[in-house]
């Protein structure tokens, strides 16, 4: 993402505690400034939620400062997978496989929250790969092994938004 912009400062908190962390620690990207919304339309107690006593933003967006001021952004909040007790961001695992030789296009999730058991990955395979191809690319030591998706299921196309957003939630494996 870069630096913040002028007039804007960008902190990266932990999101249980709040308290700062490190440069090079993974948080939750917080944001001020004049081109940060005010606030939701008549809904007070969602614009208490979406700021901090001190004026922040909330993005829900996980990310990193680098010691010379960069931000790098790793996520969603909401998306982030725990495996094994390990963090894993989705995008970092759906970067991984789409360099993956006959892998067009990948996301990642769990088919169930509650258990968190390892990431699932829907993948949108080259014409003449099929997924045992996508799955045996997966080469050992590039990619943590409570990163490596425990599953595979291929989908012809990955749902999308109007705006071109991949819609995960429309994802169900089957």
């Amino acid at each position: 993402m870069g630096p913040p912009l002028p007039g804007v400062e960008i902190r990266i908190r932990d999101s249980e505690t709040g308290a700062a962390v490190a440069d090079g620690a993974t948080g939750e990207v917080q944001i001020k400034g004049p081109n940060v919304f005010k606030g939701y339309w008549r809904r007070p107690e969602a614009t208490a939620d979406a700021f901090t006593d001190d004026g922040f933003f909330h993005s829900g967006d996980l990310g990193m400062r680098s010691p010379d001021g960069y931000i790098t952004l790793q996520g969603r909040e909401r998306e982030l997978i725990i495996s094994g007790g390990f963090n894993v961001y989705p995008r970092e695992v759906e970067e991984f496989l789409t360099k993956l030789p006959g892998v067009r296009e990948a996301v990642t999730g769990v088919e169930d929250r509650l258990k968190a058991s390892g990431t699932l990955a829907f993948v949108v395979v080259e014409p003449g790969c099929d997924l045992d191809c996508a799955r045996s690319c997966v080469p050992r030591g590039e990619l943590a092994s409570f990163k490596v998706p425990k599953d595979f299921v291929a989908v012809d196309a990955l749902p999308r938004n109007a705006l071109g957003k991949v819609q995960k939630h429309l994802l169900k494996a089957g």
